[in-house]
């Protein structure tokens, strides 16, 4: 989505550089979690899990019905990343449930 969103500057340049901006922020942010392997506490893995899916709602909203109206890198990539953080953020519910029974 970064990629297809910097190629894409010289026709939309505001909704490629949310697609820029949105693109680094999860990208940091993942890093940072992945980085630390701290084994953090549910309700912060649930809070990650809430705002990837609100960062990536976001993106797909804006930048599929923007400059990614074609299917293509950008489109799919959007979609695909809404999709990974539902399914993360699922499982999260779903260990957190079995832990308790």
């Amino acid at each position: 989505v970064l990629f297809a969103s910097i190629a894409e500057v010289d026709k939309s340049k505001n909704e490629a550089i949310i697609g820029i901006v949105l693109s680094i922020v999860s990208f940091g942010v993942t890093i940072y979690r992945l980085a630390t392997q701290i084994d953090w506490p549910e309700d912060r893995q649930k809070m990650f899990g809430y705002f990837m899916i609100g960062l990536w709602l976001t993106a797909s909203l804006v930048l599929t019905f923007s400059i990614f109206e074609v299917a293509g890198n950008g489109f799919f990539g959007c979609w695909a990343c809404l999709a990974i953080s539902i399914y993360l953020t699922r499982e999260q519910f779903l260990n957190g449930e079995k832990r308790n029974m």
